[in-house]
């Protein structure tokens, strides 16, 4: 769930009431007291009343002006406001992307593949149960490989049919320290992964009723919002599409008793959610803060910059809002003053590109033309780069992306991907004689082992190999 989003749907509604008490302008004393300004001769009237007309034609524009540039607004609203305006725009990636399902609540992806002789097919079904997986490899001089795996609120199964007739189960509410699993990766390593796998179950349960539960979270987010003391900061410049200009500021102080408050409604939406693991807030070290103090500086009614301060350590950050073809097309983010990440944009002619840096240094950049629905992504590190170009392509039925070419540090790599997502899954069935994955000591294991070996399709696989 998104706070922005949330901003998003409500800003409009919380703004209304203004709206209706723009009053304001019915009541000027030029409308009502026009008709006894003076005693006009026969036949002025007509005129009076036309003049009077137009004033309160020009006093009604005047006010709506006046809400739609804030003049009656509370700090809190033109927040809101500037949220709403900044983030429902769209660039031309995502207009060209913003096909939705109808059936938001099931999905399958399936992804086909070509590289140096070999091929294969992956297929992931998701509903609110949890995961289904099917695959099939294709190699050379040997038979195809298929596997079909489950992922559920039991446990996590997998049978490769082809290799060998049994059920492997990887009970994840359970650890064996005699276990082989558990001796070769270590207790915390176990643990870290079965927690990641009811994460993944327990975001597939809350899948079912999600617009509902969005809902619910945005009235009670909205309240604790509703809740902060919001007041106008000094103004200061920011540069915005490309020029520097004078921005309004506000305001307000997120206390510890407002963060747990959004905590707890953010886990009530998604059980598997816990700030204290959240990447993002640990890098900027918010988690512990007892206090943060967030200004908004808005010009033209959008973010210009949002700059948070911890007020326990003094630590900074600021995402600044450059502009473009919408409001955060260029964007930066500084933590103390040093810019850790940046996204630079430009649109021309239906193409847009984006750049991404971080750190510093060029980490990737990303094209999309809007008139032919090819796409080209590259990726660099450390003097490597790789490109990648195809075809995506959105509808209310079908999401579509290829991947046509690849180059590496200027060589093509034969390999090439075709990746479709659909509404709706059929989940596979896993059953048949099953092998306990967490119980399954050194021994059981390398019986297992040796049995594949003595298999025909083993036999194959290990003279493949070696």
């Amino acid at each position: 769930m998104d706070n922005n989003e949330m901003m998003n749907n409500e800003a409009a509604q919380e703004a209304e009431p203004v709206v209706t008490d723009a009053p304001v302008v019915t009541d000027a004393p030029v409308v009502t007291d026009a008709p006894e300004a003076a005693s006009p001769k026969k036949g002025k009237g007509p005129l009076i009343a036309i003049i009077a007309l137009a004033v309160v034609v020009v006093l009604a524009i005047a006010g709506v002006l006046a809400w739609k540039f804030g003049l009656f607004l509370k700090p809190a609203d033109k927040v809101l406001i500037a949220a709403k305006n900044t983030f429902s725009e769209k660039d031309t990636i995502v207009n060209a992307l913003s096909a939705e399902f109808k059936d938001k609540e099931t999905a399958t992806m399936k992804m086909e593949g070509e590289a140096f002789g070999y091929s294969g097919d992956f297929t992931m079904m998701v509903d609110k149960t949890g995961y289904g997986f099917d695959m099939n490899l294709h190699m050379p001089e040997l038979p195809t490989i298929g596997a079909v795996a489950r992922l559920d609120a039991d446990s996590f199964r997998v049978k490769v049919p082809a290799v060998m007739d049994k059920v492997f189960v990887y009970d994840y509410h359970k650890t064996n320290e005699n276990g082989m699993i558990a001796q070769s990766a270590g207790q915390a390593q176990i643990e870290e992964i079965n927690k990641s796998l009811q994460q993944m179950v327990d975001a597939c349960a809350a899948i079912e009723g999600q617009e509902a539960k969005q809902k619910e979270a945005e009235v009670k987010l909205l309240e604790v919002y509703r809740e902060l003391p919001f007041e106008k900061a000094e103004a200061a410049e920011w540069t915005v599409n490309g020029e520097s200009k004078k921005c309004d500021a506000y305001s307000t102080v997120l206390d510890k008793a407002s963060q747990e408050k959004i905590w707890k409604i953010l886990a009530e939406f998604s059980p598997s959610f816990d700030p204290k693991q959240n990447k993002a807030l640990q890098q900027i070290n918010f988690n512990e803060s007892k206090d943060i103090k967030f200004t908004f500086y808005i010009f033209d009614s959008k973010f210009a910059a949002v700059a948070m301060e911890d007020q326990t350590s003094k630590e900074t950050a600021t995402i600044t809002f450059e502009g473009g073809e919408t409001a955060w097309q260029n964007l930066g983010v500084t933590v103390n003053g040093t810019e850790v990440f940046r996204m630079n944009g430009k649109t021309e002619e239906g193409k847009e590109t984006l750049g991404f840096v971080l750190s510093g240094s060029e980490l990737a950049t990303f094209t999309y033309n809007s008139t032919d629905n090819t796409y080209e992504a590259t990726v660099g590190a450390e003097g490597a780069s790789a490109t990648v170009s195809g075809i995506i392509t959105v509808s209310d039925t079908e999401l579509k992306m290829t991947v046509d070419q690849v180059e590496a540090n200027g060589e093509t790599i034969p390999f090439t991907m075709t990746m479709t997502t659909t509404p709706g899954a059929e989940m596979p069935v896993v059953d048949g004689e099953t092998f306990d994955m967490v119980d399954a000591d050194t021994g059981a294991w390398m019986g297992l082992l040796g049995d594949l070996g003595r298999s025909e399709i083993g036999q194959q696989i290990f003279g493949s190999l070696f």
